[in-house]
């Protein structure tokens, strides 16, 4: 249930601007969350961060079947913030960089 004085500043907004601009404000919003989506997630920044051989050891070890909660842990000993639910989700394929791990993966190793 929408407030009374939310609901009075939403349609003075819209009798003020129309619904025209009001669209042209979310479009440029939605257009900004999709740029920001392609970037990796905080856990595929990481990697990428990383020198070439502690970025394959720490693949390896998400690839593997070390705890997260270890990986996390041996992660915040070495001074690098993150969630523990990020590295979760990186793992698991549920973050935005799901999608190209996964082309990787089928494609050997390769970036298409």
């Amino acid at each position: 249930m929408m407030y009374p004085i939310v609901w009075r500043q939403i349609v003075r907004q819209f009798e003020t601007h129309g619904w025209e601009h009001s669209m042209s404000k979310l479009s440029e919003r939605l257009a900004q969350i999709s740029e920001g989506a392609i970037s990796p997630c905080p856990m595929g920044r990481i990697i990428q961060s990383l020198d070439k051989e502690t970025s394959e050891a720490l693949v390896r070890a998400l690839e593997g079947r070390a705890a997260t909660r270890i990986i996390h842990h041996e992660l915040q000993s070495a001074g690098i913030r993150i969630g523990r639910d990020s590295v979760a989700s990186h793992r698991n394929g549920w973050c935005r960089c799901g999608k190209t791990t996964e082309q990787i993966k089928e494609n050997g190793g390769k970036k298409s």
